[in-house]
């Protein structure tokens, strides 16, 4: 999930960095071997095949101990070593080490608990998350060192094919000619650049990513992440969370929340006026007498792009019956064509919104959506039926919402 900053220029340098994340070049010193470069699509087939698998199998651990090294030419601290333990997928705990100091997180039924060693003198204890499960990637994004988030995404359960959905040009795949190795490159076309996956398809574990993208005509910015050490085990020990000595406990009150409140099931949605992609005007008015489903996302939100096709086959399968969606995008302006041409490409023909402000798109301050992917099904008395639903459960409360 992937959260707005409040200053806008703080949100425009993070979507840079989180689009970088999305690009890179692997610099493999291996003997290779790579699939025949004039039969991309059995190269497709088989890196969706390949990181399926390793997705499923981190997926399905209940516990495991891992270390990760992380390093870029474009952060002001340029390395890390990330240590992920999880137990039972329960207790979570991750610790980050740079040059001048450790940041610690913790979870478990007891609670969320972070503390830094530059400030031992105290502990945070943080509201539990009201919404969706905990993991690493969740509990890494409370530090402050953010912006490289694949390994930990794959841990979670994430397939990275389907965050770099949309955007990848071309897929290849090199094999080590004397090790259970494969990397999987994708070319991405906006911004310029590769990412690849490097796995033990053996074991179906992720070894290595490294990536570099080129933004316009700035210095390439290339990211590294190299996992060190993998096991399936974790012992009580490992996650177990222990105030520095002497620290003081510090509460912090529950954040605002990724969306307005008042948006709750039986509420009435903020009215707004807008124009759609094809400059037409659009209410909610327009939508009386009919279930319909407001869809904010964005190019660069990796879990935005993967719910999209369960959203086509539930649109498709309902349209007919008086389901209709209304996507809006906060992609910026310099995005705007790609996001025209992605619609295009994947025929999503429901209708979309998309003034390139980003996260400053007024329909979104006005629903104070502070992440994505966000929903909100809409009744056909007008009334929310249901908020966040994706999925699944998303078909289910459509049907729900079409028999009223």
């Amino acid at each position: 999930m992937l959260i707005s900053s409040v200053a806008p220029a703080l949100a425009r340098r993070r979507l840079v960095v989180q689009t970088a994340w999305l690009c890179l070049m692997w610099c493999g010193a291996a003997a290779q071997t790579a699939a025949p470069p004039d039969d991309p699509g059995r190269a497709a087939e088989e890196a969706l095949k390949l990181l399926s698998a390793v997705a499923e199998t981190h997926k399905g651990l209940a516990s495991y101990r891992a270390t990760l090294r992380l390093s870029s030419s474009a952060f002001i601290v340029p390395d890390a070593e990330v240590s992920v333990r999880v137990k039972d997928k329960t207790r979570l705990a991750v610790t980050i080490k740079t040059a001048d100091a450790e940041w610690r997180g913790f979870h478990s039924p007891d609670g969320l608990f972070t503390y830094s060693t530059k400030d031992a003198k105290r502990y945070v204890q943080h509201p539990l998350p009201d919404e969706g499960e905990l993991t690493v990637e969740k509990l890494y994004g409370l530090a402050e060192l953010r912006g490289l988030y694949f390994a930990l995404g794959v841990w979670s359960g994430t397939n990275p094919v389907e965050m770099l959905a949309g955007n990848a040009l071309g897929v290849s795949i090199e094999r080590a000619a004397d090790k259970p190795l494969t990397t999987v490159i994708f070319t991405l076309g906006s911004p310029d650049g590769r990412v690849a996956f490097t796995i033990d398809h053996e074991r179906n574990w992720l070894r290595a990513v490294h990536s570099e993208v080129r933004p316009g005509r700035a210095a390439p910015a290339r990211f590294t992440e190299v996992v060190t050490a993998f096991e399936p085990t974790a012992s009580d020990a490992d996650v177990a969370f222990t105030p520095p000595s002497g620290a003081e406990r510090f509460e912090i009150p529950p954040p605002p929340g990724n969306y307005d409140r008042a948006l709750k099931p039986g509420a009435a949605p903020f009215a707004f006026k807008a124009k759609d992609m094809d400059g037409k005007a659009v209410s909610l008015d327009e939508y009386k007498g009919r279930v319909l489903l407001i869809d904010f996302w964005a190019m660069w939100c990796g879990p935005c792009i993967a719910e999209i096709p369960a959203l086509k086959a539930i649109y498709e399968k309902y349209k007919a019956r008086g389901f209709e969606v209304l996507g809006i995008s906060l992609d910026d302006e310099d995005a705007k064509a790609g996001v025209a041409a992605f619609i295009k490409k994947n025929n999503l023909t429901w209708r979309h919104i998309c003034d390139g402000q980003g996260w400053r798109t007024p329909i979104a301050r006005q629903y104070g959506v502070r992440a994505i992917p966000l929903t909100l099904l809409i009744g056909r008395d007008g009334k929310i039926a249901a908020v966040n639903v994706r999925g699944e459960a998303l078909e289910l409360a459509v049907q729900a919402a079409l028999a009223k």
